[in-house]
This record gives structure tokens, C-alpha cells and sequence, in this order.
């Protein structure tokens, strides 16, 4: 049995509303990402050459290339266009396992004036992915993120054979420099078009409103999460956070 879990999105007031109010959450492509070695994998000379014939097939082109201009056309290859090549296809949510880092607060809670959401797994919905599972197929609507690993080596692209294994494309979404272990983050993904999608209602756990919101603020997103447990017929908790009276920590009120 999967056991259940919790994960936070850290999201300024204005996202908060979006994804209470529209039972979505946005997944970006990770061109778009502010790191640029995000999802930027390193291209080895192992296996280049069968990638590159792969790609050509990929788009009808015929690889009639040899000798030195072979060579010549590898050495040229735009690395930058093969990652964006790999990338175009996926979309990418992000999550983190705490909702007390104060680095993220700052960052993507709009300095302490957002919120964080959390989102669960719970039992229910962990037999559900093991049925799933078991069938060959799985809900779309069902949030179930991934640990992120930090590592100072970038990923590879492709295999010894220029493949991009499903093992492979993982570790590219799923790999971060370990300078950003702090955020201890945590990845949902698919292969779509960047864009809102649905999300399991069920899965909307609690709402921890940030210690510099304003009324103003409190208010519409107390409204919006009462208007969301009326729709859905699902209890979602709002919490206050503040600062802990002896540590660089916060703590649940």
C-alpha cells in the first residue's frame, strides 16, 4: 500500500484564487523555468551519433550524412535546440514537502503575503493509484508528485544507444543542482502542452494563509475556499502562520 502524504504549493494571493476557484493547477513547460539549467540534460558523445539519426527519422529527414561532414554536423549540433526538443513535450507542476521554508515564502508566496496550499494523498486515493495501476491506466485529475534529486552531474539526454528512455526523461525532470535542495521539492508532470488542468478535488487539503496578508486578502480567500467546500462537498482547513519566539523558523498558529 502507497502511504499517504502531503506536499505545498507556495503561490501568491492572486494563484491562490486561480486554484481554489478553478479546481486547477497550471503546469508550466520547463522552457519556461527560471533555471536554466532546469531540465537542461548533458549531451554525450556516447550515443550522439544514433540520437542524431533518431531525431532525423523523428521528422522524416534522411540522415544522408558522412565522413567528415558527418562529423562536421555533430560537432555543429545546437544543443540548446535538442533540449528544447526534449522539453516541448512536457509540463511540469512543483511542490515542496514543507510549508515552513522561509526562502520560499519570499520567493513564490509574494513575501509572506500569499499562501501555501496543501495538497494530500490519502489512503483512499492510494488504493485508487494501485487499482489504477493494476488496470494499465491512471485519472489525469490524480496529483501524485515525485521527489526531485540534487546532484552536482546533470543528467544525460539519451542512452548509450541515443534512446530517451522513459527511465531517463524522469531523471531529466526529476534532477536538480544541489543548490536548490532547500526548496526539498517535489514534481508532478505529463506530457502536455503547457497550460491549467484539473485537479482530484479531494485532494485540497488546507490553506495557510501568509503572516503579511492583509484582511482584504484573508477574507477573499476565506470566501473563495468556503465556496469551494460547498461545490465539492469536501472539508478544506485554513491555517495562520507565524514567527516561532525562539528559532528562524515559523510555526502553525
Amino acid at each position: 500500500m502507497i502511504k499517504g502524504f502531503s506536499f505545498y504549493k507556495y503561490v501568491n494571493k492572486k494563484d491562490a484564487l486561480l486554484i481554489i476557484n478553478n479546481g486547477t493547477l497550471f503546469f508550466t513547460n520547463p522552457l519556461n523555468f527560471n533555471d536554466p539549467f532546469d531540465v537542461f540534460p548533458c549531451v554525450p558523445k556516447e550515443g550522439l551519433s544514433k540520437h542524431y539519426k533518431y531525431i532525423l527519422r523523428h521528422h522524416n529527414i534522411l540522415p544522408d550524412v558522412h565522413g567528415k561532414k558527418k562529423k562536421s554536423t555533430l560537432n555543429n549540433i545546437n544543443i540548446d535546440d535538442m533540449r528544447a526538443e526534449f522539453s516541448k513535450k512536457w509540463a511540469v507542476t512543483c511542490f515542496s514537502k514543507s510549508p515552513f521554508i522561509l526562502p520560499l515564502w519570499a520567493h513564490y508566496a509574494d513575501n509572506h503575503k500569499g499562501c501555501v496550499l496543501e495538497f494530500r494523498v490519502n489512503s483512499a486515493i492510494s488504493n485508487y493509484i494501485i487499482e489504477c495501476l493494476d488496470k494499465g491506466c491512471m485519472d489525469d485529475e490524480v496529483i501524485y508528485p515525485l521527489d526531485v534529486v540534487y546532484s552536482k552531474k546533470r543528467p544525460r539526454l539519451y542512452d548509450k544507444d541515443g534512446i530517451v528512455t522513459g527511465e531517463i526523461a524522469r531523471n531529466i525532470i526529476l534532477t536538480k543542482d544541489e543548490a536548490w535542495s532547500y526548496e526539498q521539492e517535489m514534481r508532478c508532470f505529463r506530457e502536455n502542452k503547457q497550460g491549467a488542468y484539473p485537479f482530484r478535488k479531494d485532494q485540497l487539503n488546507r490553506v495557510y494563509l501568509g503572516m503579511k496578508m492583509n484582511e482584504k486578502d484573508v477574507a477573499e480567500v476565506t470566501s473563495a475556499v468556503k465556496r469551494y467546500q460547498e461545490m465539492h462537498g469536501h472539508v478544506v482547513k485554513i491555517d495562520t502562520v507565524s514567527l516561532d519566539r525562539e528559532e528562524f523558523k515559523m510555526t502553525k498558529l
